[in-house]
This record gives C-alpha cells, sequence and structure tokens, in this order.
C-alpha cells in the first residue's frame, strides 16, 4: 500500500461565509413583492415570505405573516404607474441584511374597504434573511419623503391653483344644479316603482362584499412579543437620551460598525458616521423628555433581534414640534452586548 499523508485540509477549514447579496438584486425582490401586492396575490407571500415576518400594521400593532397575507388578499389597486429606484444596502451580519429605496407611485389602492391615494414619493425599507440559497422578507416599513422647501412651495402653489379652479367648478356645477334641480325631481316621481326591488338586491349585494373584505382584512390573534422585549427597550431608551444629549460617545458605543438610519422624513443615511453626525447635529430645542413605549421584540436568530416600539420626545426640531413615531430598531449581538445596526422611524399614524 502506499504511504501518503491523510488529506485534513477540509477538516480543518471552517466553511466560507455565503456571498454576500447586492442592493440590485434585493430590489429585484422587492420588485416582485410590489408587483404582487398590487395584484392582491397574497399566495406570493406565503414563499417569500419568513416564518419569523412580523411589521407594524395599522396604528402601529405588530402583524405577523398570517395576518400580512390575509391582509393582503383583501387588496384591490388600480395603479397607472410605479418605480422603485436609488436601492441602498446595510449589511446586519452575514444572513441578515437591510435595504431601502425610493418609490413612486400613480394610483389608487383599497385595502380594508377603504380607497385611498397611495402616497408619493415614498421611502421604503425591507429586512432580508437568508435561507438556506434564498432571501425571505422578515420586515418591512414605509415612510413619505419629503421634498426640500423650494419644491414644497411649488407645490403649495399648485393646490392653491387647484383650490382656485375647484372653486370655480363648483360655482359653475351649482348654476348648473339650480337649473336641473326641477327635472331631478321630476324623474324620481316618474321612476318606475319596479327599480326599487332592484335597489334593495344591489345593496344586499354591496353588503355581502363589505362582509367578505372584512373577513380578509380581520384582525388575526395578537402575536406574543419575545422575552428580550423589556432588555432592548430600555436599552434603546438610553440610546434616545443619548440623543437628547447629543452625547456622540454613548450613541457610538451604542451602535453597530454598520449602523444605518431611515428617518422620519424619509432620509437615508447609510454609514454610521453619518448616523451619529445628524443625530448630534440637529438642530433641536427644549428636547427634556423622551420616552420609548409599546416595544414588542422578535429574534429572527439567536444574534438578531427586532425591536418594534413608539419613540416620543418633547420640544422642537429643525423648527418642527416634536411627536411621536412609529419605529423600527434592529440590534445584532457582539460578544455579550446588543448593539444597534438599522433604525426606521415614520410619523405615527
Amino acid at each position: 500500500a502506499e504511504n501518503k499523508p491523510a488529506n485534513t485540509a477540509n477538516a480543518n477549514t471552517k466553511p466560507a461565509a455565503p456571498a454576500a447579496p447586492t442592493a440590485d438584486a434585493l430590489l429585484a425582490l422587492d420588485r416582485q413583492a410590489n408587483d404582487a401586492y398590487i395584484k392582491g396575490e397574497s399566495k406570493f407571500f406565503e414563499g417569500f415570505l419568513s416564518d419569523k415576518f412580523m411589521m407594524a400594521g395599522m396604528k402601529g400593532k405588530p402583524m405577523d405573516k398570517a395576518a400580512t397575507v390575509k391582509m393582503i388578499a383583501g387588496v384591490k389597486c388600480d395603479i397607472k404607474s410605479w418605480d422603485l429606484t436609488e436601492p441602498q444596502m446595510s449589511k446586519i451580519d452575514n444572513d441578515t441584511y437591510a435595504m431601502s429605496y425610493r418609490a413612486t407611485w400613480d394610483g389608487t389602492c383599497t385595502e380594508g374597504g377603504k380607497s385611498m391615494k397611495v402616497p408619493s414619493p415614498m421611502r421604503a425599507a425591507s429586512v432580508y434573511v437568508r435561507s438556506g440559497d434564498k432571501w425571505l422578507g422578515a420586515w418591512h416599513g414605509e415612510t413619505l419623503i419629503i421634498e426640500p422647501k423650494d419644491d414644497a412651495k411649488k407645490e403649495d402653489a399648485k393646490k392653491e391653483d387647484a383650490k382656485k379652479q375647484d372653486a370655480k367648478k363648483v360655482a359653475a356645477a351649482v348654476a348648473d344644479d339650480s337649473a336641473d334641480v326641477a327635472k331631478k325631481e321630476e324623474a324620481k316621481k316618474e321612476a318606475p316603482k319596479k327599480e326599487e326591488p332592484k335597489k334593495e338586491e344591489a345593496k344586499k349585494d354591496d353588503a355581502k362584499k363589505d362582509d367578505k373584505a372584512a373577513a380578509n382584512t380581520a384582525p388575526a390573534k395578537a402575536p406574543e412579543a419575545g422575552p428580550n422585549t423589556d432588555a432592548l427597550t430600555k436599552l434603546h431608551l438610553s440610546g434616545w437620551e443619548a440623543w437628547r444629549d447629543k452625547d456622540a460617545a454613548k450613541l457610538t458605543s451604542l451602535s453597530a460598525s454598520t449602523l444605518a438610519f431611515v428617518a422620519p422624513d424619509g432620509g437615508w443615511f447609510g454609514s454610521k458616521d453619518a448616523v451619529i453626525k445628524q443625530w448630534t447635529s440637529m438642530d433641536c430645542k427644549d428636547v427634556k423628555n423622551v420616552k420609548v413605549t409599546d416595544g414588542f421584540a422578535f429574534a429572527l436568530s439567536p444574534t438578531v433581534e427586532v425591536l418594534l416600539h413608539k419613540g416620543t420626545a418633547d420640544g422642537t426640531c429643525m423648527g418642527q414640534k416634536n411627536g411621536t413615531l412609529d419605529a423600527t430598531a434592529v440590534y445584532v449581538k457582539e460578544g455579550s452586548d446588543w448593539k444597534l445596526a438599522f433604525l426606521f422611524e415614520a410619523p405615527a399614524m
């Protein structure tokens, strides 16, 4: 027999970390999800979302995967055009990434029986987790992008002009209506009584549709918060206190090296230095009290947890009175410490 040394290279070598996704690859996934949402294709999300998926629903209440899929089943949209641009990506750990993009919409969607114009432009963000060779959605949020002041003035001017045009239309409509009142009253009198049963049947059909929509959007059993909720809520409050005190050193110590932030006005800050600079240079006055409430933590892995919560501060920032924010904080465990890796904030609904 040949006397050859044993091949121990594979036994002593750790497997390489899986390749990281790209911002464009994750944006392509969000395109698929948005397309399915518009079409109300809830079945798509059964395979697209992680079983650990959670997001803030109406009034900031947590919605799990089952409740989200059920809600999407009742969505009906009439979208003329939409686009997702400016993808940004931030690493949380090797198996968890956050990504953000600008979304523009022209159209309406009906959700929970109510039709509304889709806000635009929006800053959307998603968190993805690795599952084998796939990336699954684990969280999603959106906030309206507030345009620069010059653009805001132009929009105000457009609104004022629209109001004037509407006033002219109303005046003309009133004149026309006054001339048609008699004709309409006569038409009502002459309308055959046989039409009444048809109206009643139509009402019954509408009621059935409303009941079906309500069934599709009825809230499921509320999910339970994870055991780390109180600890992460307390930790996050210390971050708010450091923001209030403009304590850069404390904010730095509480944050992961890959920290990224979506601000309430839709701004994106993609590096730790940029985020800390933003937080410590904001023009804020009379901020004395800060609160973190309604904490709800859930684990994506043993070293990654997500905290849904509300954050509140008094005083003013950038000339605006501070209020309550619906927020999501993603924490990653470094050694024995939890560090903030991604934060998303939006004005509370």
